[in-house]
This record gives structure tokens, C-alpha cells and sequence, in this order.
């Protein structure tokens, strides 16, 4: 598995709540794709810190609300947005999409329960991955996996399914072409 190169926006965003006496991480598909040696398309970044918090600490830089109320705040850098999120615990969710509330934490570990799949399920940062549900191990081995039990997870409405089958056919190119078992796509 590769290392992991955080852009320097990200590292910054990182640094200065760090520095403000939080905790901060890349987390979730930009920390997957970058072990898959594949470039994130976006940087999320978690924080212990509150979405207050988070405005104050960036008070020289634009930023944009983006969901105040589930603890998410955008920072305009100078190479691109970062989504910071508080670290949180997601309430029941009526329309198996979004939580209908969220509940401020300040453990990462706490907050990479509430994701779907343990691929999902990692935080970074200079000091190491955060990684209690083995998700690392399952981007190995390629399997998807869910954090916690799938039927508690997912409930009657199956929204996460058919990305775990995408997720899947995924994973299984990338290991084929890594281990030489298939060539890459031919131009036609």
C-alpha cells in the first residue's frame, strides 16, 4: 500500500487546528484511494473541533457554511476546498440518506463508527493512520466490509448496496492489474 501525500491546503488546514489544540485528520475516500496508490479527487478533513471552532481558526480565509448543522465547514485555499467536519455521531436517518440529527464528539474513533464501509472507516495524519476497524487490511485483501452489522447499518434501505457493489468491481480491477492478472483497458 502506498504512502499518503496530502496536498499542501489540506496539510495546512490540518496544521493550523492542530496548533489551535485539536485534533485533525484526512479522512475517509481520499485516505483510501491514496493506500490504493489512486489521486483523491477531494481532501475531507476531520476535526475534534466545533463548527465555531473551526470558523474562528479560519478567520482569515474564506469559508463557506456548508452544513453548519452537521458540523461541516469549507476552507478555500489557495489549491482548492476542504471540507472540515466535526467529529460527530449520526442520529436515526428517516430517509435513509441523511441523519435527521447529528451529535458533536470529540474521539475520531467515534466518528469513523459512523461511516459505512471499513475502507471508509480511516483518518490520517502525520502522526499515522487511525484505523480501528481494519479497513487498511480489507483494501489488502479486497474485500468491502461494513462497519458494524450491515442490517443495522443500512436498515430497509439498501442507498449503500449498490455502492458496495461498485466499490467491489472496483477493488477487484485494481488487485487484478496490480498482480498482473489483467491488462489494462485497450484504446478502441
Amino acid at each position: 500500500m502506498n504512502d499518503i501525500n496530502i496536498p499542501q491546503g489540506a496539510q495546512t488546514v490540518i496544521n493550523t487546528l492542530q496548533q489551535a489544540g485539536y485534533d485533525a485528520y484526512v479522512v475517509g475516500g481520499c485516505v483510501r484511494d491514496s493506500l490504493l496508490g489512486i489521486e483523491p479527487n477531494d481532501w475531507d478533513v476531520c476535526t475534534s473541533a466545533s463548527p465555531s471552532q473551526i470558523l474562528c481558526s479560519f478567520c482569515d480565509k474564506r469559508v463557506i457554511e456548508t452544513g453548519l448543522k452537521h458540523g461541516t465547514v469549507t476552507i478555500v485555499m489557495d489549491d482548492g476546498q476542504y471540507e472540515v467536519t466535526t467529529f460527530r455521531v449520526d442520529g436515526e436517518y428517516s430517509d435513509n440518506r441523511h441523519p435527521d440529527s447529528v451529535r458533536f464528539v470529540t474521539n475520531v474513533v467515534e466518528d469513523l463508527a459512523r461511516r459505512d464501509f471499513t475502507i471508509n472507516a480511516i483518518a490520517y495524519n502525520h502522526n499515522g493512520l487511525i484505523d480501528p476497524f481494519g479497513g487498511r487490511e480489507d483494501l489488502e485483501r479486497c474485500v468491502i466490509s461494513c462497519v458494524g452489522n450491515p442490517d443495522d447499518r443500512f436498515g430497509g434501505g439498501r442507498a449503500a448496496y449498490p455502492q458496495s457493489n461498485a466499490f467491489c468491481i472496483c477493488l477487484r480491477v485494481f488487485y487484478c492489474r496490480r498482480n498482473g492478472k489483467i491488462n489494462s483497458p485497450k484504446q478502441r
